[in-house]
């Protein structure tokens, strides 16, 4: 977060920073957005010409002021043909923006938890900003911020299609198939091992249960492996293939006429089941049975409890809402677990969320069921693939 880099911001604590982004107690929530900041912010910038990779001339790579017409190598841009383009306030086009943090009230949590006290909670929210289709943070310079940083808003009618296309996996399709999840701990790192809950909380919203999958977790192994990559001790590894291979041998003996997402879960193998060891699990031994040290237990080395900013804030564990519906705002509403406002905070509260707070226990804007296969043939949006064409032999 930007906001940490304020006055207001830094001299929040380490344990107060953990508490508004979701992480671990005793750990710097900051550490773990900085880590999340330097691997993936520059990608969604559209004026940054190394995305565009190397040897593209950096002459013709979009500048907001010189190069309004530039090319644009984001993240973002690479869907331009599915999610369309939009004149920006500054006056150039750029591809719709799905980002939004409209009504997101941070720190929500820890304000109820008293992790933050109620000024820190408004002066929070009053300065955490939001982000422009180029990047760009409201509040300005983080040295001496704007008092109140505008929040960043998507194109609406662009929300749909995120949905629908599957960018935000609503987890229907993922019934059909039995997944096993294996998660070690990175510490601050983009891969998280608390998606892997964000997964399951999809799952059971899209299908009634997340029977079909099953996770475990070990330490990161010292055997080998790269920095950036999934450090799984070899025992491990070779404990969840063969749990895959003999469900996926059940699967498929199972002849009855029965749906595929009930013969998944009927099939499981009954010591297939989520569980957690204080190893690597570089041998076999380490991930036996009777080494599991429970799956979101203390002695579990893997932080599976820790979550996200948008989580603490109310939202979701599945985080599948891009743009919140809102409801008004009120000191009074129990999300605030009892929090008492001086009649100050209560007005710069109202004033900041004037058209509202989010409304987690509704769908998002535009939120949809995805459609597995989708065409953008004639544009953005996308519509129902056709029926693959079948050839026939003359009689």
């Amino acid at each position: 977060m930007k906001y940490f880099q304020t006055p207001l911001g830094s001299a929040l604590t380490s344990e107060q920073r953990a508490a508004i982004t979701g992480k671990p107690v005793g750990t710097d929530g900051g550490a773990y957005c900085n880590a999340w900041a330097a691997t993936w912010k520059t990608s969604f910038d559209g004026a940054f010409a190394p995305n565009c990779l190397a040897g593209f001339p950096a002459s013709i790579v979009y500048d907001p002021v010189t190069r309004r017409n530039g090319v644009r190598c984001s993240l973002n841009d690479v869907q331009r043909s599915q999610w369309g383009t939009f004149v920006d306030a500054d006056g150039n086009t750029k591809t719709k923006w799905p980002y939004d943090n409209v009504g997101v009230q941070y720190g929500l949590i820890a304000l109820k938890s008293k992790s933050i006290t109620p000024e820190q909670f408004v002066q929070l929210n009053e300065g955490v900003g939001g982000l422009s289709a180029d990047e760009v943070w409201s509040g300005g310079d983080p040295a001496s911020p704007a008092s109140v940083a505008a929040r960043g808003q998507a194109q609406i009618d662009v929300l749909p299609t995120i949905y629908k296309s599957g960018m935000i996996a609503d987890a229907k399709q993922l019934a059909k198939v039995p997944i096993i999840d294996l998660r070690d701990e990175r510490g601050p790192d983009i891969h998280m091992p608390w998606r892997s809950l964000e997964e399951r909380d999809r799952l059971i919203r899209a299908n009634g249960n997340a029977n079909n999958q099953v996770i475990r977790g070990v330490l990161k192994s010292q055997v080998g492996g790269l920095s950036l990559a999934p450090n799984y001790g070899a025992g491990a590894v070779r404990q969840v293939f063969k749990m895959m291979d003999r469900w996926l041998t059940a699967i498929e003996a199972d002849k009855s006429d029965d749906t595929i997402e009930i013969k998944v879960v009927r099939n499981r193998p009954l010591d297939v089941t989520d569980a957690c060891f204080a190893s690597a699990g570089d041998t076999d031994a380490e991930v036996a049975p009777s080494k599991d040290v429970g799956f979101m237990s203390s002695a579990c080395p893997v932080q599976f409890a820790m979550t996200s900013p948008r989580v603490v804030a109310g939202g979701p564990l599945a985080e599948n809402i891009m743009k919140c519906q809102l409801k008004p705002f009120n000191a009074n509403d129990p999300d605030y677990g009892g929090t008492i406002f001086t009649a100050a905070q209560q007005a710069r509260l109202s004033t900041l969320f004037a058209s509202g707070v989010c409304d987690w226990s509704k769908p998002g804007i535009g939120q949809t069921t995805a459609e597995p296969t989708l065409t953008f043939q004639a544009g953005p949006g996308g519509s129902a693939l056709l029926p693959a064409m079948l050839s026939e032999s003359p009689l």
